[in-house]
């Protein structure tokens, strides 16, 4: 008798759902999210909501909740292993969280029939349970956004027909991102460091569905099968909450353009004072260079070690290269052959960076603005390092 019990017990929570039908007062929506100030809420947010009055039903569903506890967090998510999962909350606690963020909300009912409902909601209450709920996120291609247009697609199949699956703004993954960044110049410059040209193509209708805001535009360009005709897909667009007006950008000095230029300036100075003084400033080049191998350390990374698919085949690592991290050092190695050495080194450095810098606009990947400076400051001192090689200075 314990047994039957026990699994009755278990078993509560994987038929609860389909014991509940929603009555002709249900409700679901797609909730679309304004963009937030933070870099992890600067590309909006996707969730569906279910309302049903008659049997006090009033969740939103999320699948783009992670958890922080898990020992070597911050290393799984570089790696790209880390384990998204779909959240149920109440309307109330969701609204809640929005506005006390001053992110805007709005409501996209959704044109269903009754049956129609009842399947959607019956499989993200099976999708909810303990051993369904978690997936593998992937940025551009499994996240929140993505997930529901996914489901959707699932439960009503046929019956369901988003837009062409063409090329709809001629807008790169790379390009999309931009429009979510405007605000954050130093996120936008490191995520366009750490993306490699996989990114840089032209993304699809449906393709473009990982932001919220492309999401919520194809569902209401989509059409649902009803009654033996097409009707469109979402029924009203409400907003909800609307946000006070986003802070704008920090000020110029401050800009990665800016910052960057620094280094430009700062090659540039040491370069014409060794010039004169026919020395070599060995402190500022080991700091130029291990800043800038340490960026390509992380690169290199990013790109040969992680399951992150936009991260593959970064030209930047044609100039950032992680060995310049053995700069600070060169003066150990000094053995027979190392001028030779030290000659090829600098001199093929120059190089790659000036592939960079004259294909900047035809290699297969857009390079952000703010790296040139960057770039022209290692140029300036491989350039400086060869001549004086050449013409016989220290190493």
């Amino acid at each position: 008798m314990r047994l039957w019990v026990l699994l009755l017990v278990v078993s509560l929570p994987s038929i609860s759902f389909s014991q509940i039908q929603l009555s002709d007062q249900a409700k679901i929506s797609l909730m679309n999210c304004d963009p937030g100030p933070e870099l992890y809420a600067s590309f909006g947010h996707s969730a569906l909501w279910v309302y049903d009055p008659v049997n006090e039903i009033n969740w939103i569903y999320n699948w783009g909740t992670f958890n922080f506890d898990p020992p070597g967090f911050y290393v799984e998510f570089a790696a790209g292993r880390l384990n998204y999962f779909l959240n149920r909350e109440t309307f109330r606690r969701f609204d809640y969280g929005y506005r006390y963020r001053k992110q805007g909300y709005e409501e996209l009912e959704l044109d269903l029939t009754q049956a129609q409902k009842q399947a959607l909601y019956e499989y993200v209450e099976n999708n909810f349970l303990p051993q369904n709920r978690y997936y593998l996120y992937d940025f551009f291609f499994d996240n929140c956004a993505t997930r529901i247009e996914v489901v959707l697609a699932e439960v009503l199949g046929e019956d369901l027909q988003y837009p062409s699956d063409s090329i709809a703004t001629s807008k790169t993954f790379r390009q999309l991102l931009h429009e979510n960044l405007g605000n954050l110049a130093w996120a936008e410059f490191g995520i366009d460091l750490a993306l490699g040209s996989v990114v840089d193509r032209v993304a699809t209708t449906s393709e473009q569905a990982f932001l919220p805001e492309y999401l919520a535009k194809n569902f209401e360009e989509a059409s649902v099968f009803q009654d033996s005709t097409w009707v469109p897909l979402v029924k009203n667009r409400v907003p909800l909450y609307e946000a006070p007006s986003p802070s704008s950008p920090g000020p110029w000095y401050l800009h990665p353009l800016a910052i960057l230029s620094l280094l430009l300036l700062g090659s540039i100075y040491f370069t014409v004072h060794d010039m004169r003084t026919g020395s070599i400033s060995r402190y500022w080049d080991s700091l130029l260079f291990f800043l800038s191998g340490l960026g390509g350390v992380l690169l290199f990374f990013l790109t040969f070690f992680t399951e992150h698919t936009a991260t593959a085949s970064n030209f930047n690592l044609l100039w950032l290269l992680p060995v310049y991290v053995l700069v600070p050092f060169f003066g150990l190695f000094r053995r027979a052959g190392w001028k030779l050495f030290n000659l090829a080194f600098w001199g093929f450095s120059f190089f790659l960076i000036l592939i960079v810098v004259t294909g900047y606009f035809w290699l297969p990947q857009q390079f952000p603005i703010a790296a040139l400076p960057w770039m022209g400051a290692l140029m300036i001192r491989c350039l400086f390092r060869v001549n004086a090689l050449v013409k016989g200075q220290a190493s």
